[in-house]
């Protein structure tokens, strides 16, 4: 990571559609958010991403907004440096994080 640049890490939880997958990768892509690290694991009906990114603040800052606008998208959570905030849900259910990171190597 560069000096200016800032990382914010997400869990997602989204629709099984790999289409989904698709999705917030290309919306990182178009808001110039690097993808550091990715985990996509999925059970019978939910798959759950774990997304580390790196990137200019004012693109990093509003990507969780972003991502939990998308159709296939169920819930956001950005995560700090010990507390998880909830961006948003599609049915204001709590549901239990999965956080498991694999790194992407330069």
């Amino acid at each position: 990571m560069t000096e200016g640049q800032h990382s914010a890490h997400f869990e997602i939880d989204v629709v099984e559609d790999p289409i989904a997958l698709l999705q917030i990768v290309s919306t990182c892509h178009q808001r110039a958010c690097r993808i550091v690290s990715l985990d996509y694991v999925w059970t019978s009906r939910i798959a759950h991403i774990s997304l580390g990114v790196c990137g200019d603040e004012s693109r990093t800052g509003r990507l969780g907004l972003v991502l939990s606008g998308l159709v296939r998208v169920l819930e956001v959570r950005e995560l700090g440096s010990s507390v998880a905030s909830r961006l948003g849900t599609s049915d204001g259910s709590q549901s239990e994080a999965v956080l498991v990171t694999a790194r992407v190597m330069d």
